[in-house]
């Protein structure tokens, strides 16, 4: 899965990214800078997708590693959360702090969504931010998704939750 964007691109992480990445300690892989705050929190999915992949090496993962072109540097990563589910697949995403503000989340969300949005039976896509993350839900609502109410996670607490349904998309 490649998804590319003018300024940037969604790779699939290598499994030796994911190890290494563990050792939190700064490295390059084939050209791409990994740097230490990359991937900030999503770092502890990391175990759950090495053993994911050990048991089923053919599976495809939705999303992986944001580089900047420009820098070959890995400066975030969106996923989907798990397999869709009657049509619906929830997506979580993370930039490294140096980026914020630079417009590379909304950019990454707009094209990761075109992409879910074309395989099939694909009716919408969730996600959900903390309040405090202001600039999470405005890349959510730049990106046409709808508020949707409160939920209570058990690790994070209280996130809003938005929905982009595919009435009226277009790719």
């Amino acid at each position: 899965m490649i998804i590319e964007t003018p300024r940037l691109l969604l790779v699939r992480i290598p499994t030796e990214v994911l190890q290494l990445r563990l050792q939190n300690v700064p490295f390059a892989w084939e050209g791409i800078e990994y740097p230490d705050e990359w991937p900030g929190e999503a770092v502890r999915i990391f175990p759950m997708w090495l053993k994911n992949r050990a048991q089923n090496p053919e599976a495809i993962e939705w999303g992986g590693a944001v580089i900047e072109k420009r820098s070959q540097s890995a400066v975030g990563m969106i996923s989907a959360k798990g397999t869709p589910q009657n049509g619906v697949v929830e997506i979580g995403y993370g930039f490294n702090r140096s980026v914020w503000g630079h417009g590379f989340a909304t950019e990454m969300v707009d094209a990761f969504c075109r992409w879910i949005f074309q395989q099939p039976d694909i009716t919408e896509i969730w996600a959900s931010t903390r309040p405090d993350n202001v600039a999470s839900g405005r890349v959510l609502i730049k990106n046409h998704f709808i508020y949707h109410g409160d939920i209570t996670d058990p690790d994070e607490g209280r996130l809003l939750r938005y929905r982009k349904p595919m009435l009226g998309f277009t790719a």
